[in-house]
């Protein structure tokens, strides 16, 4: 029988603060390369803490070798209130209602950029729901979906946005 050490993994991100209303974070800072994260707010390599909210959350990175040898490194990351003036920039104003919703989710969305992918992320972080819209008024249909907390994504060539939203 033959015994396999198992990988050093190594997760020491760049940044470990975050503000509850701030942009999503790419995580980096970890080694060996092609392993995965895990932990609330993460989708995809991307930690959002608009999906969290406030407080302490443990990031995980996983790898696992070519011999089948996995190994973790855990690092918390911290998500506070920030508290400021928002104001719009580059002509980008949007407004997403009612929130909590039920049936239908408003979206107004008064921009120099034309079309927008929307997506709406579930807690375990899997999309839900993709359209592309034009800057203007839409409304997405939710009834379908179940309650709960979801983090609507709009995007385009220059810009994302993020919004938690509650659906009762």
């Amino acid at each position: 029988m033959q015994v396999l050490s198992l990988p050093a993994v190594l997760f020491s991100p760049s940044e470990n603060e975050f503000c509850n209303d701030g942009p999503s974070f790419i995580l980096d800072g970890a080694t060996p390369a092609r392993g995965n994260f895990s932990g609330a707010g993460v989708v995809d390599g991307t930690f959002y803490p608009a999906i969290t909210g406030p407080g302490n959350f443990s990031i995980t990175y996983n790898y696992t070798n070519i011999s089948g040898c996995s190994n973790a490194d855990s690092k918390n990351i911290t998500v506070n209130v920030c508290t400021g003036i928002n104001e719009a920039v580059d002509d980008f104003f949007i407004n997403v209602y009612p929130n909590p919703a039920h049936d239908l989710l408003n979206l107004s969305i008064s921009s120099s950029q034309s079309q927008w992918q929307v997506e709406l992320i579930n807690s375990i972080g899997a999309t839900v729901k993709s359209i592309l819209m034009q800057s203007g008024l839409s409304s997405i249909d939710v009834h379908v979906l179940p309650r709960g907390i979801y983090l609507l994504v709009l995007k385009n060539d220059s810009k994302k946005y993020f919004e938690k939203i509650i659906l009762e």
